[in-house]
């Protein structure tokens, strides 16, 4: 009897501790249920609205039960409370509707939408525009009205050019023979005036106008590793990227019976070697007209150097220096190379980025008195291309792989007759027939080109037809070639000078690891 009794008040006291213990779990359980019941529907009504679907009116509850029946079902939760949830005028659709509207008005009054600011190199505590905006409250300029253009009229809207005297020795800024501002250029072209240099500062300064005698500090401020400020970088890019809009993409150059042209191949970031032709030959000048073959930038160290070099100069002799695209002033290239990131670390991404921009304006080639034809790579891959077609190459854009664009840029010549795939993989390798069958056609005499090192500087094939030139020394530091430049006179007679590489500051280039040179 006594342990029956026993047996009882266990049992008795056990199911009481059970039920107390299970009492909380059941509650959390059901509180979870209602949790997860209660995003679900959040997050049927919310993608509903958001998609522009109407919830309130009988069509959308209907949808909003069937979805929430089938989410019930696999979840065993409450129906009606969940259809009650979604009935019209509930606090949870308010509460959704509210928060839509408030995120449009918030998209509304941030439009547009604030640009990330650039780097500003010179002073990494404020961004590139900042400087400008900072500059811009403080000094108006003729372009203030153009910030906004999807508010304010800019067809009559005209921008300052850039208007050369005679001789094409200086430049000067004026309003002749000026152009609709919207179909040319974008509002922030002419910020850089905007920027301001600082006391500190201690290279070359010049105004609004560039100058030979600017060009030449510049030069020898490279010449001590010395970087130019934020100001004169831009003002050098977007000056000169207006004077190349306006060239053909086939430039016809006329030498006169008192004056020659130096014609130099590639150059690639070898600055010093730049310097020693300058020192042989004399600065770019009116009196000393120069065309440079393409491929200027990649590989060496000093490629940012060079390119502003030969910029300055062109915008100071804009009718004396003639710039060449090759296969090298391209973005890919550039990528692999080394100048994108060297224009980067030096001059930051913005520049490197309106460099890009500016290539795609370099003309492609050159015609000296009607006689000589100047291109970086070779001839194509059919006949009876004539100067026209090359002039009606649309040169605005990153090279293409195939083309006549590709082919003026990549092939190379052969000794053998006719035609066979380029080595390169891009482009095509011409025999002296088609040499010979090009200029025939054109009523040239003479072709010259670059893009390939030769031991000497330079080499004449096709029976005198082709002439390669390359200005770049002991290529890469490793070749042991010499290096050449080419001068013509009105009779357009060749005249070689060859010149070995000179020493230059150990500086690792900024070439993509793996490379191979």
């Amino acid at each position: 009897m006594k342990k029956q009794t026993r047996a009882l008040h266990f049992s008795f006291w056990f199911s009481l501790l059970f039920s107390t213990l299970a009492l909380p779990t059941t509650q959390q359980n059901m509180a979870r249920e209602d949790e997860e019941l209660e995003n679900l529907q959040r997050t049927i009504l919310s993608s509903k609205l958001f998609s522009g679907e109407k919830v309130s009116d009988s069509e959308g509850v209907e949808n909003s039960y069937h979805s929430a029946r089938d989410a019930s079902e696999k979840l065993d939760c409450n129906l009606e409370k969940l259809c009650e949830l979604l009935a019209p005028g509930s606090p949870i659709l308010g509460e959704l509707a509210d928060s839509k509207a408030a995120n449009r008005e918030e998209e509304l009054l941030n439009y547009p939408p604030t640009p990330v600011p650039r780097r500003n190199t010179m002073n990494p505590r404020r961004s590139f525009d900042e400087a400008i905006e900072e500059e811009t409250r403080t000094r108006p300029s003729w372009n203030d009205t153009t910030t906004r253009l999807d508010t304010i009229d800019l067809s009559d809207v005209q921008r300052p050019s850039l208007a050369w005297d005679d001789e094409g020795t200086t430049g000067s800024w004026s309003i002749n023979n000026a152009y609709n501002f919207q179909n040319s250029v974008e509002p922030d072209r002419m910020q850089w005036r905007h920027v301001r240099v600082e006391n500190s500062y201690q290279g070359p300064r010049c105004g609004e106008r560039i100058t030979h005698r600017f060009a030449v500090e510049i030069a020898e401020h490279f010449r001590n590793q010395g970087t130019i400020h934020q100001r004169y970088a831009w003002q050098i890019v977007e000056t000169a990227m207006q004077i190349l809009e306006r060239e053909s993409t086939l430039n016809f150059i006329n030498i006169d019976k008192q004056s020659e042209i130096t014609v130099c191949g590639d150059v690639h970031g070898q600055f010093y070697d730049l310097l020693n032709i300058f020192h042989m030959n004399g600065w770019p000048s009116k009196d000393r007209p120069y065309l440079f073959n393409g491929d200027f930038v990649d590989r060496g160290s000093f490629s940012v150097e060079v390119a502003f070099t030969l910029l300055v100069f062109k915008c100071a002799h804009p009718n004396k220096v003639f710039i060449n695209r090759g296969n090298h002033e391209s973005q890919s290239m550039n990528m692999l190379y080394g100048f994108h990131s060297e224009a980067c670390a030096k001059y930051g991404e913005d520049i490197a980025d309106r460099f890009r921009e500016l290539f795609c304006h370099l003309p492609l080639a050159a015609v000296l008195n009607n006689d000589v034809l100047v291109m970086h790579g070779g001839l194509f891959s059919t006949d009876n291309v004539s100067l026209d077609d090359i002039t009606n190459i649309d040169r605005l854009c990153e090279p293409p792989d195939s083309g006549l664009m590709a082919e003026l840029l990549w092939s190379d010549p052969m000794p053998c007759l006719g035609r066979a795939p380029n080595s390169r993989g891009i482009g095509v390798a011409f025999g002296p027939d088609i040499t010979k069958r090009f200029l025939e056609y054109n009523g040239l005499s003479l072709l010259v080109r670059s893009h390939e090192v030769r031991p000497d500087g330079y080499d004449v094939m096709h029976n005198g037809k082709l002439i390669t030139v390359f200005s770049a020394p002991n290529y890469c530091d490793r070749m042991g070639n010499k290096g050449a430049f080419i001068r013509f006179r009105h009779d357009m007679r060749p005249k070689f000078v060859t010149f070995d590489a000179v020493p230059h500051p150990d500086v690792q280039s900024y070439v993509h690891p793996g490379i191979y040179y």
